[in-house]
Parts: C-alpha cells; structure tokens; sequence
C-alpha cells in the first residue's frame, strides 16, 4: 500500500494562545511540535493541513523556517473553507490533494500536531493493519484504540472515501467519529497510553 501522511495543525488552539500563536510552534523539549510531529513520519510524502487561509505572514514564515530546515518537506495545505470546520476539513483537503496530485498514492495517514510523545511504530503498524483481511476489509478507516478508548486522529483512510466525506461536510456535520462509523472501521490495539497525549494548553509543556 503506498500512503502519503498528513499532519493536522489548523485548529484554533485558543488554550495555547496566551503563548503561542500557532500550536504547531510550541516548544517541548526543545524542538517545536511540527519538528517532533515530522520525526514521526514514515517518507517524504507529508502534507501539513493548516486550516482556512491565511494565517498571518509571520505565523506562516515560522512554519516555512521549520520545513526547511527539517530533513521532511511537509507540502502545506489549506481548506477551502473561509472558517475553521474542524479536523474533518483538513483530512478532506489532504484525500483532495492526493487525488489531483498523487495518483500512485492510495492511503492517508492521519496524525495530529499535538501528540509530541507519539510512539514511531504507531503509524507502520495502522498500515500493517490495513493490508490484512479481504478487499472490503481494506476500504476500512484504520484506527488506534488505548485502553478502550479510540483516537480517530490517529488513524489511516482510504483515499476512496473523499466524495462521502465531502458530502457530509457540505451537510453541516463536523463529528469525526461520526463520518467514521459511517463509512466503517477497524481498530489496531496500543497499550502506550503516553503516545495519546495531547498538548492543549502551556503547562502541558513542561
């Protein structure tokens, strides 16, 4: 299966605002979380979705500073939408790119910027996961589960699922889970729980 990974980072973060204008420039441990969420990607084809345009200029010369000098060139990417419409928008700009510009690509890996503490196998085995059971088992969303509870944003999605997302947008939904039950899933098993740690506010920094 050959998959391209997209990078989530156009949500508003108004809990991170009070340090950073942009989560994805928020330092941990030395490093901002783009450089700790570009680590963490299986090969070059990575999109970073970043919500309705524009973002300030300066916002979006951080960012470019960070992709050049980052071993990984993340292609940026922007809703069409002129207000946020939450994850599901991002994912929908990304499966919509893949189409128009990467034909040989026919998976998206889904990863949020906010887990810094992310475990480097979680994406190889959602894709391990995604290559068994039969051809309508393979058109399944790939999900991780921790102690009972899912991540849909850690997830993989079948480029074939574009034109229903993007009619459940256009009706008003925003629910991820929502979309992703209706088009079906399966779940892979971590027992990290530290890898589902989200980075929402300055504290969670230090």
């Amino acid at each position: 299966m050959n998959c391209a990974s997209v990078i989530l980072c156009g949500g508003q973060g108004r809990r991170m605002k009070q340090a950073y204008d942009n989560k994805a420039l928020a330092q941990y441990r030395g490093r901002s979380l783009l450089e700790h969420a570009l680590q963490k990607q299986m090969n070059g084809n990575v999109l970073l979705s970043c919500g309705p345009k524009p973002f300030s200029a300066e916002i979006e010369n951080a960012l470019k500073t960070i992709i050049q000098q980052a071993p990984l060139k993340p292609t940026l990417l922007y809703d069409g939408s002129t207000e946020h419409q939450g994850p599901l928008a991002g994912i929908l700009s990304a499966l919509e790119f893949c189409t128009l510009k990467r034909p040989d690509i026919d998976a998206l890996l889904v990863s949020p910027i906010d887990t810094p503490r992310q475990t480097p196998s979680l994406n190889k085995q959602l894709l391990k996961e995604a290559e068994l059971g039969n051809s309508e088992q393979r058109s399944n969303i790939i999900l991780a589960e921790c102690a009972g509870r899912t991540h849909p944003l850690h997830s993989l999605w079948p480029l074939s699922c574009l034109t229903e997302l993007k009619t459940y947008l256009e009706s008003g939904e925003r629910r991820v889970m929502g979309f992703i039950r209706q088009w079906g899933y399966r779940s892979v098993n971590f027992d990290n729980a530290e890898s589902f740690k989200n980075i929402n506010s300055p504290e969670d920094l230090l």
